[in-house]
């Protein structure tokens, strides 16, 4: 018997069985490799390994190590899937008689992930939406409110999961939503062109007590996939209301705002479904659902349950509170059905779905084109995924990515921004200070402390929103599920999935969410080491930093400066990885099982709402932590330990905080009081450390930014302070997020302490080194 592993570039076959056990098992099977599947090997990483597998007509990533516990029928003609199932109806309460109904709805939006459930979401909300954590948990949520209706709606943005078991934070907080707030209507978004893969998580929904629309996305693709779909057939089969509609087109949203209307208003209190499963397992559910419930009292989502039961669900069968004889009974029905069908328990009900999906699409899918490799996703991943040359490709991105943010156009808007600041609006708003007749010390105030504070981070926005925006539209065409794929084999040579990649790049954003993204890897393992390594990487909060020095001291290689910052930053991440990964952090491998997705053309909306979400928080710092770290520094500088004005900077009571730390820096060449006083601030929000520099400098009768500068810092200790700017501690709100996700705290403290060490350590040796080089020279 042979196994996926064996299979060459271009072969296909049969799914037997599956080896694994665990978790991996169970998303493997909720993925669609189940008994009878076809499986066809469409790509090798460029490092050989992990591989690209094609079954049910989508594009899996999983590594060779996976592969090898799938076993496989060598006749690719083999049949063992059964189509004879039951057509009898099955009558599923829509919601529970005591549940008050009044003018709010809510509604859930639920899909797989890459179904196109969040363009739907702001396409329907706008900018009414609050982003948040689920309570308890780390997990993002998105609330907001549908427009342009009359009736007050809150759509609630699910997670994307894959099924409703309970194996991932998105997975148990999506399928407790729906289960314990019974929402008005659950609105399941599919991926109409992956109609087989995405039908599987309805099929568990459908046996929820609760109203149900699904939503064919992405219909205007049909036609690149050579399919069409039956949309009455499939509602028939079914048995709920379909809409078909393209999110990213805007097209199809009127007919299902008046569907959604009107289903809200209806007054029907069942649903009527054909039974998906075969008559020997339908009468162990009602066996067990006897055994469960003697009195046949109405119980919320029993059917869901029992289902869940049958597959041995921990969580539900502890909420069921069954007694040991129910278990015992339960476990005689589970087993005695095992061996009827002989396969294990825990693949049998699965395999049932897929029976019945794919007899459904066979008959409501036509025109299916499985040819994938002459397609214009085929062509692109030749190039982004081929052996020789997909790491070329990503460096390319990534540096043209760099360079249009910090190179010329960049530093065009950033320097047209920075003289609106500092220049035409501090000149007019210190003018009309002084009209009014205010106080030298409150123009200083505005000028120096809410305008050369606030401003000269504000004055970095632009480059901010370049960052952000071309990270998103990588994200939103599908090339960063590529990177995963990519990296994953140099990822694991650190401890790591390719999986992991992801929360490191959204790092270059900000460390907050990168952190708190680390949910998505299944091993505690592997989140704390990943949790550790983040901090290394450079968020854009540092960004303004760096283009401060860089402007001044390597005005013609600010590009090529920043780019080399970043690879010291993944290069401390990778040497912490190394050094940690079996020693502070140890444990098993996690495995490696990913949906890779189609290329699409990158949401406009999406985007922009993205950079909104993202600017929005850092324009908000600067109007709040900024703001307040700009006056407190302001009022620290001019005013000595006596509160009274002081005489000279020496006298201040900044002066004498920054002297007490500054002899500590003298190693690292940036020894004077004004930079580690920076440093201080820089806790609050790293952006604070040019924010202070200017309010420090700008109260001093220096001609510009640049010339202050200068007069503190070499060209060596300008390369030492970024370079510890860029290891040391993030800023206090990472710290809390690093602090809450670790599973140990004692890794917090570590942590810290490892970073302010690793930061102090290579800033003077890269000073003392520049020194040493200069003098040779």
């Amino acid at each position: 018997m042979r196994n996926l592993r064996n299979l060459k570039l271009g072969e296909t076959g049969i799914v037997k069985s599956i080896n694994s056990t665990g978790a991996l098992r169970r998303r493997l099977i909720d993925l669609g490799v189940t008994a009878g599947a076809r499986v066809r090997i469409e790509r090798f990483a460029p490092f050989g390994d992990p591989i690209i597998v094609n079954i049910n007509n989508y594009n899996l990533v999983m590594r060779k190590k996976e592969a090898r516990e799938i076993e496989i029928f060598e006749d690719n003609n083999v049949n063992i899937y059964n189509y004879d199932l039951t057509k009898k109806t099955r009558v599923t309460n829509l919601f529970p008689e005591n549940i008050a109904k009044n003018n709010k709805y809510k509604i859930a939006l639920l899909g797989n992930p890459n179904s196109g459930k969040s363009t739907l979401f702001n396409l329907l909300t706008g900018t009414y939406q609050y982003v948040g954590n689920w309570p308890g948990v780390t997990v993002q949520k998105k609330t907001g409110r549908i427009r342009n209706i009359k009736e007050n709606i809150e759509l609630v943005d699910l997670p994307g999961v894959y099924s409703l078991s309970p194996y991932t934070s998105e997975e148990i907080v999506t399928r407790n939503y729906i289960m314990n707030e019974c929402p008005d209507l659950v609105v399941n978004v599919i991926d109409s062109t992956n109609l087989e893969r995405n039908l599987y998580l309805t099929t568990q929904l459908l046996e929820l007590d609760c109203r149900v629309i699904i939503v064919l996305n992405m219909t205007d693709l049909l036609k690149q996939k050579n399919k069409i779909i039956d949309i009455e057939n499939l509602e028939k089969n079914l048995g709920v209301p379909i809409i078909g509609i393209s999110a990213g087109k805007n097209t199809g949203i009127d007919d299902l705002l008046a569907k959604i209307r009107h289903l809200l208003k209806s007054n029907k209190k069942v649903r009527y479904n054909n039974n998906l499963y075969s008559e020997s397992i339908e009468n162990s559910l009602n066996n067990i659902s006897d055994i469960v419930n003697p009195g046949k009292k109405y119980i919320l989502n029993n059917r869901f349950k029992t289902v869940k039961i049958f597959e041995n669900d921990e969580l539900i069968i502890q909420e069921s509170n069954l007694n040991q004889e129910q278990i015992n009974k339960i476990n005689e029905l589970r087993e005695k059905i095992s061996q009827e069908y002989n396969k294990k328990s825990d693949i049998i009900i699965p395999d049932e779905r897929y029976i019945y999906i794919q007899e459904i699409c066979k008959k409501s899918v036509k025109n299916i084109n499985n040819s994938q490799k002459n397609n214009l996703c085929s062509k692109l991943d030749d190039i982004l995924t081929g052996k020789y040359t997909a790491i070329l490709f990503f460096v390319l991105i990534l540096f043209l990515i760099f360079y249009i943010t910090f190179g010329k156009f960049g530093v065009f808007l950033k320097e047209f921004c920075e003289s609106f600041i500092n220049g035409y609006t501090r000149d007019l708003i210190v003018r009309l200070l002084k009209h009014s007749g205010a106080s030298a010390w409150t123009r200083s105030l505005v000028s120096d402390a809410v305008i050369g504070g606030v401003g000269s981070v504000i004055s970095f926005l632009p480059q901010v929103i370049l960052l952000f925006g071309l990270l998103s539209v990588l994200e939103d065409c599908g090339y960063m599920a590529r990177v995963t794929f990519i990296m994953d084999k140099l990822m694991r040579k650190i401890g790591l999935s390719g999986k992991a990649f992801v929360s490191f790049v959204m790092g270059f954003g900000c460390t907050v969410p990168a952190v708190m993204s680390t949910k998505i890897l299944e091993n505690k393992k592997d989140r704390n080491l990943a949790i550790f390594m983040l901090p290394f990487i450079s968020c854009s909060a540092k960004m303004p930093i760096y283009l401060m020095f860089t402007s001044i001291f390597f005005p013609k290689y600010k590009s090529l400066i920043v780019f080399l910052l970043y690879i010291i930053g993944v290069a401390c991440a990778v040497l912490t990885a190394y050094i940690f990964k079996d020693s502070l952090f140890q444990g098993e491998e996690s495995p490696f099982v990913l949906e890779m997705p189609d290329y699409k053309i990158p949401s406009f909306k999406n985007i922009k709402l993205n950079i909104w979400d993202k600017t929005k928080d850092f324009v908000e710092r600067a109007g709040t932590i900024i703001l307040f770290s700009s006056i407190i520094i302001w009022f620290l500088q001019y005013f000595d330990i006596n509160f009274r004005f002081a005489l000279s900077n020496s006298n201040s009571i900044l002066s004498k905080i920054g002297n007490l730390i500054a002899p500590v820096f003298k190693i690292c060449g940036f020894g004077n009081w004004k930079a580690c006083v920076s440093l201080v601030t820089g806790l609050l929000a790293k952006e604070s450390i040019v924010s202070t520099l200017s309010v420090l400098y700008f109260s001093q009768n220096y001609k510009n930014i640049t010339e202050a500068i200068m007069k503190d810092f070499s060209t060596a200790s300008a390369i030492s302070f970024m370079i510890f700017s860029l290891l040391y501690t993030p800023c206090i709100a990472a710290v809390s997020v690093i602090f809450r996700e670790f599973t140990n705290k004692k890794y917090a403290i570590i942590s810290t302490v490892y970073q302010i060490s690793l930061a102090y350590i290579l800033s003077a040796l890269s000073y003392q080194t520049i020194i040493l080089f200069q003098n040779i020279l």
